[in-house]
């Protein structure tokens, strides 16, 4: 399975180690990953905009998003979490579903890693 991990990067310190530890417990678990923050260094001197309708495109060509704890602080990871569903994708989470019930978290859409 093709998977997309979100999750915050602006203003959260070393982002980098939640997404790296993601996707190296996604894959090996066998799953295709594609982890965001290696289209850093290739998006230089792109913005915010041109940075989120890649990785909007990106989403549509995974089966599931898998998203970090705390991704409902985010601006960015809660509009990957709403074109996902809109996308009708997996949804995985490092949250338990209760606790994501204030977005209107539909546990239908979840499935256990």
């Amino acid at each position: 399975m093709k998977i997309y991990i979100a999750g915050q990067m602006t203003g959260k310190k070393n982002y980098q180690k939640s997404f790296r530890r993601a996707e190296k417990e996604l894959t090996k678990k066998g799953e295709q990953v594609f982890n965001p923050c290696n289209l850093l260094p290739i998006m230089r001197g792109f913005d915010y905009s041109d940075f989120m309708q890649v990785d909007l495109k990106i989403i549509e060509l995974c089966d599931a998003v898998y998203f970090l704890r705390g991704f409902t602080e985010s601006k960015g990871a809660m509009q990957e979490y709403r074109h996902a569903k809109k996308h009708h994708k997996i949804i995985l989470t490092e949250e338990p579903y209760e606790d994501l019930m204030d977005i209107g978290f539909d546990n239908e859409w979840r499935f256990d890693r």
